[in-house]
C-alpha cells in the first residue's frame, strides 16, 4: 500500500502538523505503509522519511537518506538546504 502525500502540512499549525506527522509515522510503522511525500520542508523530511530523492528541474539528481542531506552535492540542491537550515 502506497500513501502520496504532497505538502500535506504546508498551511498548518505547528500542532496541527505535528499531530499529522504522528499519523503518518504511525502508518508508515503499523501498516507497513510506503509513503512518498512531497516537502519543502526539510526538518520534517528528517523525522518522516527513510529516503529522499532531490530534485532540479522534476528531475531527480540525487538519493540520499535523511541524515545524510548536507553530503548533497548538486549546487542548487545544497543552496536549497543551506537556505532551509
Amino acid at each position: 500500500m502506497v500513501l502520496l502525500l504532497d505538502e500535506q502540512t504546508s498551511a498548518l499549525d505547528l500542532i496541527s502538523t505535528q499531530n499529522i506527522e504522528d499519523v503518518i509515522v504511525k502508518l508508515k510503522k503499523s501498516r507497513g505503509m510506503t509513503i512518498v511525500m512531497v516537502s519543502h520542508n526539510i526538518k520534517q523530511i528528517e523525522r518522516i522519511v527513510d529516503i529522499v530523492c532531490l530534485l532540479v528541474d522534476s528531475q531527480i539528481i540525487e538519493v540520499l537518506q535523511p541524515h545524510k542531506l548536507a553530503q548533497a552535492k548538486h549546487p542548487l540542491a545544497l543552496r536549497f538546504l543551506q537556505l532551509s537550515s
